[in-house]
């Protein structure tokens, strides 16, 4: 990866995913509701991204660089079309290492707690992301984290079911 999309301990949000792009997911265990239910995830973020442009807000979490098959992206749309909110691809969008592992209005609750992040899932986010509950640990915490927790919890309003304390 070039050094230069490196700046200051952060990826930009198209690097991360970028190079997430490169990478296999690690191989899913098959897994039933149950032991979904009994699974936390937590994640050590070594790379924290906050990137804002005319159409999406992001934040994302990636656990080092070279391993960018573990990270933890939120997505805000900025701009929705009555076909957007009739196919509910609007409001806060989670993704857990993989497309396949995300979904639209699947989160609970986002609170900060010392250092980390805990975002607690609602019955959608824990089928569609098979965990029941994401702990992020960002190393170091950075302004990004704080700036990118503030847009969202100014761009909820308290819809969707979503905190930001």
């Amino acid at each position: 990866m070039p050094s230069s999309a490196l700046v200051g301990g952060q990826l930009s949000v198209k690097t991360c995913l970028a190079v997430a792009g490169r990478f296999r997911p690690r191989a899913a265990l098959p897994m039933n509701y149950e032991r979904a239910k009994q699974m936390n995830d937590e994640l050590v973020a070594n790379i924290v991204s906050f990137e804002e442009d005319d159409a999406v807000a992001v934040l994302a979490f990636c656990a080092e660089e070279g391993q960018s098959f573990q990270y933890l992206m939120l997505q805000f749309p900025l701009q929705t079309d009555e076909q957007d909110r009739r196919l509910r691809l609007n409001g806060l969008y989670i993704e857990r290492d993989d497309q396949a592992f995300g979904c639209h209005h699947g989160v609970e609750s986002i609170r900060r707690n010392g250092d980390c992040i805990e975002i607690d899932l609602n019955m959608e986010g824990k089928r569609r992301l098979k965990v029941e509950r994401i702990v992020i640990v960002p190393v170091p915490w950075s302004p990004a984290i704080d700036q990118g927790l503030a847009r969202f919890a100014e761009l909820s309003r308290g819809e969707y079911g979503v905190l930001f304390q």
